[in-house]
């Protein structure tokens, strides 16, 4: 399954911090932070149900009125997409609807690329990124067969414009698999991925996403949608996480000092694999409070300038300051269950 974005610029607000610039040592100043540190999980086997029961908490289901239109083309519309796409966007709304109510968001579902640039250039007409859009996604091949490279499934790309905009093609799936029942949660799951990126730019407040690491924009995406999605009314986190490990796990987590845009071709896959389970952990230990609040404060302390340090200083300050800790301190402690899962896997 590959999966693309690409957000465009909006306005961050600038979160007024004092943060320690100087030294690397972990801060304990609660009055800064207003947290302890945790303690590490030592039962790992808890870690992914530690997850989705502190997921599901934080984000109680909610009755808000749901702001999307969901298009789905003909030759697509068949199988789980024709039967269970639209209960995936719903479910995904009841979760996240704090974060998506201020957001018309365009869901386009396609087998036919014509069919597809048509709808968005009607519903993004004399926009100045709807050549960037139809030109195969910035030259990325979106739109162009050529590109399945014998890839038999679904993958999807979401773009932040003044409607944001997920795009779903199936050009690459057979009607085969669009009715194999067994490999339908792990297919559908793409809507929630994709959908998560779109709340990304709400609780981020995001420039690109340039201040958040590679592993932590997709692999939240990953975790995410393992349990906000589902498939005949039942949840199948545990099919959907045994996926990550197809995206080239290394057991470790980068820093990513020299940015690559999630979904190039020079992206690592394990970002998507490392990234979900690192995520997954970093919530069990800490609560997706503490996780929102870290993606807030890095957005303010960016003040919108990514590129005047480095791009991952502003992540490693925030994640300091949220956290109590550095971040180098809790790659070494986050690697040992990365290893354990991959091993386990």
């Amino acid at each position: 399954m590959k999966r693309h974005k690409l957000f465009s610029t909006i306005t961050a607000s600038i979160l007024v911090t004092v943060l320690a610039t100087s030294g690397c040592t972990t801060t304990s100043n609660n009055s800064v932070t207003g947290f302890e540190l945790e303690k590490e999980i030592v039962n790992y086997s808890e870690v992914s149900t530690m997850f989705a029961n502190e997921m599901l908490k934080a984000l109680p289901e909610s009755s808000e009125v749901r702001r999307y239109s969901l298009y789905i083309e003909d030759s697509a519309n068949v199988g789980y997409l024709k039967s269970a796409a639209e209960d995936n966007v719903n479910l995904f709304y009841d979760r996240f609807a704090e974060q998506l109510k201020d957001f018309d968001t365009q869901i386009i579902i396609f087998s036919d690329p014509d069919w597809a640039k048509k709808k968005i250039e009607k519903i993004y007409a004399g926009q100045d990124d709807l050549n960037l859009i139809t030109n195969d996604f910035g030259n990325g091949n979106f739109f162009d067969k050529k590109s399945c490279n014998d890839t038999n499934s679904l993958y999807g790309y979401a773009m932040k414009l003044s409607k944001p905009l997920i795009v779903i093609s199936a050009q690459c799936t057979s009607l085969k698999i669009l009715e194999d029942e067994e490999k339908a949660p792990i297919q559908l799951s793409i809507i929630s991925h994709e959908l998560v990126h779109v709340a990304q730019s709400k609780i981020s407040e995001n420039d690109g996403n340039c201040y958040l690491p590679n592993w932590f924009i997709e692999g939240q995406a990953q975790a995410i949608s393992s349990i906000v999605s589902s498939y005949k009314g039942k949840n199948y986190q545990s099919q959907i996480r045994s996926d990550w490990f197809n995206y080239n796990p290394s057991g470790r987590l980068d820093d990513n000092e020299k940015y690559v845009s999630p979904g190039s071709d020079k992206g690592d896959g394990g970002v998507y694999s490392d990234g979900s389970l690192a995520i997954e952990y970093l919530v069990a230990r800490s609560g997706w409070d503490k996780m929102k609040k870290m993606m807030t404060l890095a957005s303010g302390i960016s003040g919108g300038k990514c590129g005047t340090l480095g791009k991952m200083t502003y992540f490693k300050e925030s994640f300091r300051v949220v956290y109590n800790q550095e971040f180098q301190d809790f790659q070494n402690e986050v690697n040992k269950y990365l290893r354990w899962a991959i091993d386990n896997s």
